[in-house]
């Protein structure tokens, strides 16, 4: 890949809703609701990402968050749901993980799907909060692109 000159960060630094110079009790209070409903502002950052119904992605990451702690609560009838369940852990942290990355790669946003993921999967109330925040930011730019930037002319040309 390339890195295009006019490649920029995220709007919100990842922990500025928790972070004692930017912090506030309404971005704490988004933080901590998404701990157990983060599937709210994660349905409509993926909505407005990949278009389509924002109930569509409710109901997709919905399925995916809360089927992990109901597989390792039910492991104690069945041997192996644990797995299951933390399978369905990674899963979520994969959509959120496209999601995020789609947001970099249409507003030109510095990153890798590795930091993506890894920040999804252990820290995904701030990564939603995040996410949506960057869509909201860019709506009014109006700098939404739907394809990288081309690097060089030689590129440019090869299209």
């Amino acid at each position: 890949g390339h890195i295009a000159a006019d490649s920029v960060e995220f709007t919100r630094a990842f922990f500025d809703p928790i972070t004692e110079r930017t912090w506030s009790l309404e971005s704490l209070a988004r933080v901590a609701i998404h701990v157990v409903v983060p599937w709210y502002e994660g349905s409509a950052a993926a909505a407005k990402a990949y278009g389509g119904p924002r109930v569509f992605h409710a109901v997709m990451q919905a399925l995916c968050f809360y089927a992990w702690p109901v597989l390792l609560a039910a492991n104690t009838e069945e041997a192996g749901l644990w797995v299951l369940g933390w399978i369905f852990l990674v899963v979520y942290a994969a959509a959120l993980t496209g999601v995020r990355s789609t947001i970099r790669s249409q507003y030109m946003i510095l990153g890798d799907m590795v930091t993506d993921f890894l920040v999804c999967i252990t820290l995904y109330p701030l990564a939603i909060v995040q996410m949506y925040d960057e869509i909201e930011a860019q709506k009014d730019k109006k700098q939404f692109v739907t394809t990288p930037a081309p690097a060089n002319k030689a590129e440019v040309e090869l299209s």
